[in-house]
């Protein structure tokens, strides 16, 4: 190797740059990212099942019997996939209450034309094929992979706010690259605020109000009381969320992977 990236459209990249560090120093800001990750889990949702509803059903639409059985193992990698996206907006809801805010369900409406997201964050309808799956797995991407999106994401150029001097009033866009990007900022901001005012003035909102493994089906979904950093936590932010390196961002990358290898 010399230390060049290839990038999926084949072209070599050099060693992308680090990823920018979300900064979190007031409890608007962390809601703020918590706000974009119900939104990005939403929006990947429909992503995926926009993708799952685009296959073919039967032999009556013109597919083999060797053909229907492969596409029915596609789909059922997707349910899986949506299934998990739909885990991991309740997580981020469950974060939201506990820190005393509010859920957060608004997306924006497709097709997303403004700038809602940050530069390089496309989110669209595509019907399921090697364009979907490319665009999958750029968005659920590790940090420090260089990869192209799928043909057609070219990023919208973002608009940077309009500050006075270094002092922030209020929580303002920040440059987010990955799902796991994001999820990382939210981790660092939540340490922050937890060592600054404690975690009983961070985690103030009613457990109860949570959704919680009795109501759903998810034996990961807990009530977040602390802030512990560990893969598995009886009460606390377990950080299994998605980009961390857990199963759950492994599982949706190697998803959309094992589809593509099955394509040709």
């Amino acid at each position: 190797m010399t230390g060049e990236w290839v990038a999926m459209s084949g072209e070599a990249k050099s060693d992308p740059s680090a990823e920018p560090v979300l900064t979190v120093d007031t409890r608007e800001e962390l809601v703020y990212l918590l706000g974009q990750a119900c939104e990005i889990e939403h929006g990947l949702m429909c992503e995926y099942l926009y993708a799952q509803f685009s296959l073919k059903r039967g032999l009556d639409e013109g597919l083999t019997e060797a053909q229907l059985v492969r596409v029915q193992a596609w789909e059922a990698a997707l349910i899986s996939v949506i299934k998990q996206e739909m885990l991991h907006l309740a997580q981020a809801t469950n974060i939201l209450t506990a820190i005393g805010a509010a859920p957060h369900f608004e997306r924006p409406n497709f097709p997303i034309l403004s700038r809602w997201y940050p530069a390089g964050v496309q989110i669209a309808l595509v019907p399921f094929g090697e364009r979907a799956l490319r665009h999958f797995i750029y968005l659920e991407r590790p940090e420090g992979m260089a990869l192209d999106d799928a043909a057609g994401f070219a990023a919208a150029e973002h608009a940077q706010p309009l500050t006075v001097g270094d002092a922030r009033l209020v929580a303002v866009a920040q440059e987010w690259r990955t799902v796991g990007h994001l999820y990382r900022g939210i981790e660092a901001g939540l340490a922050n605020l937890c060592a600054r005012y404690g975690e009983d003035a961070v985690f103030i909102g009613p457990a109860r109000a949570q959704a919680v493994t009795e109501i759903f089906e998810w034996p990961e979904l807990l009530a977040v009381t602390d802030f512990v950093v560990s893969p598995v936590s009886s009460s606390g932010v377990g950080i299994m969320l998605p980009g961390c390196g857990c199963g759950f961002c492994r599982g949706h990358r190697g998803a959309a992977a094992g589809c593509g290898d099955r394509c040709g």
